[in-house]
Order: C-alpha cells, then structure tokens, then sequence
C-alpha cells in the first residue's frame, strides 16, 4: 500500500491502494447527469455547487479533489468543502468570478482509502 516496492507485483484487484492512484473519478453534465464514473455513489445538484457522495469511503476526510470543467463550459469548479470521508462539495465560477452551478464537470480524488 506504500507504493515503495519497485520489484513487487500488484494484481490489478489492489491496484486502488497505492496513495498515487484515483480512488474516484467522475465526468457530469449539465443536468446534471453522470457521463462516466468510479467509486461515485450520487451527485446532488444545488444552487451553485454540486455535492458529490463516494460508494467507498477515503480513510478520513484528508484528501485531495481534483476539478476541472467539462466541455463547453465557462464555468471554473472548485472544491469547496469536505464534509467528510465520503462527501465533498464542488462550487463553481463563472470566468467574470460569478458563482454559477458547475454542472458540466470532471473531477478525480486521491488519498489514502
């Protein structure tokens, strides 16, 4: 789980432990409506962010979101908030800094889980 061996085989089944790998990924769009995804549960749709629930939960609520925002959309997503291990919420800006709903979206987690 360390990542440290360079001569151990990993069978793909354990391949989710290393602390490099994503433990979650998801691609949204507008709907919002999940696309693709690993390890996510549900997104809920509010306002202006877009609460994310994982299936399997990280080992604490220390770890990182990665955002970016999907096709044909201005609007930048930012992790706002973890709530804890198996929530997250992301919010999102328009280009002019205006908070809009992030629907269209990718993202990936890592951490240890």
């Amino acid at each position: 789980e360390t990542a440290t061996s360079t001569t151990a085989w990993v069978s793909p089944g354990r391949t989710q432990y290393p602390p490099g790998v994503a433990k979650a990924w998801l691609s949204a769009s507008v709907a919002p409506a999940v696309i693709s995804s690993y390890n996510i549960a549900s997104i809920a749709d509010g306002a202006t962010n877009l609460t994310v629930n994982l299936t399997t939960a990280m080992s604490s609520a220390a770890f990182t979101v990665v955002t970016m925002p999907g096709a044909d959309n201005d609007v930048v997503s930012f992790l706002s908030s973890i709530t804890d291990a198996d929530t997250f919420v992301i919010i999102g800006r328009t280009l002019a800094s205006v908070a809009s709903d992030p629907l269209a979206t990718m993202l990936a987690v890592f951490g240890d889980q």
